[in-house]
């Protein structure tokens, strides 16, 4: 998740969303799905999971 943030800052959605993706595949209970909403309001989930 800090990854993901850390791209998010840099305005670097694609990358974040990459990160945002591994961070669920390894621990979905450690998801933040209000960073992800954060997200989704940037750029749409290109994997078409979250909305």
């Amino acid at each position: 998740m800090k990854r993901c943030q850390v791209a998010y800052y840099k305005e670097n959605y694609e990358l974040a969303w990459k990160y945002f993706h591994e961070a669920r595949v390894v621990d979905i209970l450690q998801l933040d799905v209000n960073f992800g909403a954060l997200l989704v309001a940037k750029m749409p989930d290109p994997l078409g999971i979250f909305k």
